[in-house]
């Protein structure tokens, strides 16, 4: 299975279809990923909240597909919301992940009582200028 590619704002594509890493740990999580990453999964979202970046990223090396063919996302827990802490989780998650980038990486709860999710929105800007994300 090979999903079609949707084109995004930007000119980045990224497959239609993708799975979701919620609920998924272990041994057995990672081969559900190595499973559907040979079934042609491509598209591949995880969070730092679902404690297992590092499983994802071990499915995609043991796959042997290159990187560039995988479209990979993560998100920023609440707690980290200020520039500085957000900055820092995303360079926790690639390194959880083993990757040089996220394709996308989003703000799982925007927490607006709180009213850092702009200062989390400017790291995320900085993280795609700095190469981090895509």
């Amino acid at each position: 299975m090979k999903a079609p590619l949707l084109t995004l704002n930007d000119g980045n594509m990224r497959p239609a279809v993708g799975i979701g890493t919620y609920q998924i740990r272990g041994g057995e999580g990672l081969s559900q990923l190595q499973a559907a990453i040979a079934d042609g999964y491509r598209l591949i979202d995880s969070s730092t909240n679902y404690d297992n970046e590092g499983i994802v990223g071990k499915a995609i090396r043991r796959s042997g597909a290159p990187r560039s063919e995988f479209y990979i996302t993560s998100k920023l827990p609440g707690k980290y919301h200020g520039y500085d802490d957000a900055l820092t989780s995303i360079q926790e998650s690639l390194a959880r992940m083993g990757l040089d980038y996220f394709d996308a990486f989003l703000i799982h709860w925007p927490l607006p009582k709180r009213g850092k999710y702009i200062e989390a929105w400017q790291a995320l800007v900085t993280a795609q200028k700095l190469g981090l994300i895509r």
